[in-house]
Parts: C-alpha cells; structure tokens; sequence
C-alpha cells in the first residue's frame, strides 16, 4: 500500500487552534464564534496578582435533635431540641491583585464596559490561568460583571499582545482590537462600528 501525503490547503496555525471554555471545561468555542450579535470581549493571559490571602473564620452551627412523641389516643407529635453549638474553621481565599493590573480594569476598561453595556452590548471576559473562584474574585475586585471564559494563554497572546486587551465582535468576526493604553472613547466607536 502507499500512502500520499499532501501538504494541507490552509496551514495550520497557533489561531486553528483557538478555542474558550467554561471554567467546567465546556467548549463554547462554536457558540463564540456564532453569535450574531455584537461583544467586547477582555482578554488577559496573564492575569498578574502577587499571592493568596488566606483568611480563617470561625462558624457557629446550632445543632438539633428532632424526638418522636408517642401520645395514647393522639397523633404522634415531633419535638425539636437543641443539643449544642458547632464551631467550624472556614477557609476563605483572596487573591491580592497587583494594583497597576487592577487600576487598568478600574480606571480605563470598567468605565468603556459600563456604556457598551448601556447599549446592550454583551461584556465577556477571557483569561488564563485562573480558576473559576480566581475569575469570580477578578469579577468582583474589577466590579466588571460578565461572562468568564478560559483559553490557553498562548492562543490569548497570539490573537492579542496587550495584557490585558480588548475586542470588538460583531457576527463572530473580530471588528477592531484594542490596547488598554490606547482604547478610544465610547461614542467614537460607537458612530465608527454600531450604526
């Protein structure tokens, strides 16, 4: 038998092999690139923080034991009694952001996120290197509310330099791309994509 090999039409790439997925590992690469409405999408592939805090709190439990009341000529009756407090540790992680990183979310992608949102735009954020709780933290410490994703760090790189950058999506087709440094105002981009 011989076999002939021939070279592929479209050499692959770092970019053929893009794909996102849900912190539960769920490829949501084809949804991505579906979707027929417009997206900022924050990409990070290196999400910089120096360490983890790690915060031990004590929970009290009330603990109840609940009897069964036998009564001649009467329904059986359940009683409920307190036997003691539980004292559990709780461990509590937070990630301490490197203050630069966080000021670029604050200060210059927060405010543009803010007024695409009040066009109905969709905000989506794609890191690596984060877990679901670290992205959740990132949520919360940015105050930007969106869909988190995950990709492999070098694809991020590829598709985007700056760390973090941003993207326009219309159609699953990427419109313009932005450094933080350099991200326009809103109405600019506005009148220049969405009309």
């Amino acid at each position: 038998i011989e076999q002939i090999k021939t070279e592929p039409t479209v050499k692959p790439t770092k970019i053929s092999e893009f794909f996102i997925n849900t912190y539960d590992n769920q490829d949501i690469t084809e949804e991505f690139l579906q979707d027929t409405g417009v997206q900022l999408v924050i990409l990070s592939y290196k999400p910089l923080y120096h360490g983890i805090e790690t915060k031990i709190s004590i929970v009290e439990d009330s603990i109840f034991a609940f009897d069964t009341i036998k009564l001649p000529n009467r329904k059986n009756e359940i009683v409920k009694r307190f036997t003691e407090i539980r004292k559990t540790e709780v461990k509590e992680e937070k990630l301490q952001w490197d203050a630069d990183y966080l000021d670029d979310f604050l200060n210059v992608i927060k405010p543009f996120t803010d007024l695409a949102v009040k066009e109905g735009i969709k905000i989506k954020v794609i890191t690596a290197g984060l877990d679901a709780g670290k992205a959740k933290d990132l949520s919360v410490a940015s105050g930007i509310e969106a869909e988190y994703f995950t990709a492999d760090d070098i694809l991020l790189k590829t598709v985007m330099r700056s760390n973090p950058g941003i993207m326009l999506w219309k159609n699953g087709v990427i419109l313009q791309k932005w450094h933080y440094k350099k991200l326009p105002e809103w109405d600019q981009v506005k009148q220049q994509f969405l009309r």
